[in-house]
């Protein structure tokens, strides 16, 4: 039998409209139960440096519900087989009052700028005896896959590591995230998360738009976003390093570089071989040029036999050797890279 062929369109969801509910949380709220119990603590609360961590961040929350925080946190920590919430309170202990754990999730999920905010206080005050005068930072969007008929913000994306049994899409959300590159003496280089932006797609913006007046901005967009907020906290916190920011070819984009240089933002990218580069122009050129008149071929650059030469470098524990591109000039009257 002939194989069906999958067509390489990009699918859409297809989902029915659901009912509303209608159990009104108003109403039992009104008519609270006496015997309904109530968690204060978690069945193992946290301790040490990780309790005093979470008291930062519940300093940014509602003092009503930020004592759930540290619960929440604890049974995230100790939770096994499937990590989801309900999973989460079941291992603190949480009982009756389960529905006010929900909610202080949703809480968190509003006040996200400012719990970054405070994360990147944490992140900045145990790295700053050894930042030096460089931070490194990475940049990427990674979409994460879910399940279900009605789920806000989700959409179908270009599957980044297709599986044997994966296909080419995957519905979900796709998250742009920002990452602080540290240095690990075992186990070489680990990003830490810093903050993310949900990137939703622009035909399923008007889903969003009619509930929450949401309105579309491209990847390029959150990125620049993103690295605004770094950049403002901490000046704001007195680091004056500099800060280095790598990104995959994706981000090589005008749009995303000019408002990076603006802020001082050094970028490492890759560029696409057939990318329009020329070199600076003359020191002291009259008038609004900021274009050389010498174009730079990326394909005859790493096509030449005697434009790169080998350094070799330690990778996590391990000596390796690799190629970079070297500093001859090339054919046909390009400058060199």
């Amino acid at each position: 039998m002939s194989k069906d062929k999958r067509s390489s369109k990009r699918p859409q969801p297809k989902h029915k409209k659901s009912k509303k509910s209608q159990h009104d949380k108003r109403k039992r709220l009104q008519h609270p139960n006496p015997k309904r119990k109530r968690t204060t603590n978690a069945k193992v609360p946290l301790t040490g440096a990780m309790q005093t961590a979470i008291s930062v961040l519940q300093a940014v929350m509602d003092r009503r519900i930020a004592f759930r925080l540290a619960i929440i946190v604890a049974g995230m920590l100790l939770a096994d087989d499937r990590r989801t919430a309900s999973a989460w309170f079941a291992t603190a202990g949480v009982q009756h009052d389960w529905d006010r754990f929900y909610d202080c999730l949703t809480r968190v999920g509003r006040i996200s700028g400012k719990m970054a905010t405070a994360v990147l206080g944490l992140v900045v005050r145990k790295f700053a005896p050894g930042l030096g005068d460089r931070i490194v930072l990475a940049i990427d969007d990674s979409p994460t896959s879910r399940y279900g008929k009605q789920v806000e913000g989700a959409g179908v994306h270009h599957n980044p590591t297709p599986g044997p049994a994966d296909g080419k899409w995957l519905y979900g959300h796709n998250w742009v995230a920002l990452a602080w590159l540290a240095t690990h003496p075992l186990w070489g280089v680990i990003a830490l998360p810093l903050r993310s932006m949900l990137y939703v797609r622009e035909v399923d913006v008007p889903k969003l738009a009619e509930k929450y007046d949401w309105e579309f901005r491209t990847k390029h967009q959150l990125g620049v976003a993103l690295l605004a907020w770094f950049m403002q906290s901490i000046r704001a916190l007195g680091i004056q390093a500099k800060v280095w920011l790598v990104a995959d070819g994706a981000y090589a984009a005008d749009v995303f570089l000019k408002p990076l240089l603006e802020l001082g933002v050094v970028v490492i990218s890759r560029l696409r071989k057939d990318a329009c580069l020329f070199d600076l122009p003359p020191q002291g050129s009259h008038g609004n040029r900021i274009y050389g008149k010498n174009k730079m071929s990326l394909a005859k650059r790493a096509g030449h036999r005697e434009g790169w030469s080998t350094i070799s470098y330690h990778c996590r524990g391990a000596s390796v050797t690799d190629l970079q591109v070297g500093q001859r000039r090339d054919s046909g009257g390009d400058c060199p890279l």
